[in-house]
């Protein structure tokens, strides 16, 4: 468990319906260089594509959930 500061959310919809996959890094006690990151806007776009990219990547495990995944 690691103690951290949400900044943003991702939605995803699969068949069961819409759901949130939160977004956070670790506070300044931890972690003192992500005290600039108030929102998911302040990561480097490559990292937020890659966020995208997982969420969208990791549900080929399960194969009858795959196509039914939408990012927004």
């Amino acid at each position: 468990m690691v103690k951290s500061r949400i900044i943003g959310a991702i939605k995803t919809i699969d068949q069961h319906g819409e759901d949130r996959k939160v977004i956070a890094v670790p506070t300044s006690k931890l972690d003192p260089r992500r005290d600039e990151v108030k929102s998911y806007t302040d990561l480097p776009s490559h990292y937020q594509e890659e966020l995208l990219l997982y969420f969208k990547e990791y549900k080929k495990l399960e194969k009858n959930k795959y196509d039914k995944i939408v990012i927004g």
